[in-house]
């Protein structure tokens, strides 16, 4: 069985969001483990809730900051 992860990156003014991870001791963008028969997109969203308490959206603005 194959096992998969969302990662998923808060961008607001310029400056990127990032969480401390206890268990390997590194900052990293929020995510986790993407559940059986969950829609990735839906895992990102999740995940960034869970760690941070922030409800987000996936932005489809042209001119949103890549990475």
């Amino acid at each position: 069985m194959r096992h998969y992860t969302a990662t998923g990156y808060v961008v607001w003014d310029q400056s990127v969001l990032l969480h401390w991870h206890k268990k390997i001791n590194l900052w990293l963008p929020p995510g986790g483990h993407v559940e059986p028969n969950e829609d990735p997109v839906e895992a990102v969203l999740r995940e960034i809730f869970e760690e941070t308490g922030l409800v987000s959206q996936i932005s489809k603005n042209p001119n949103a900051p890549t990475l």
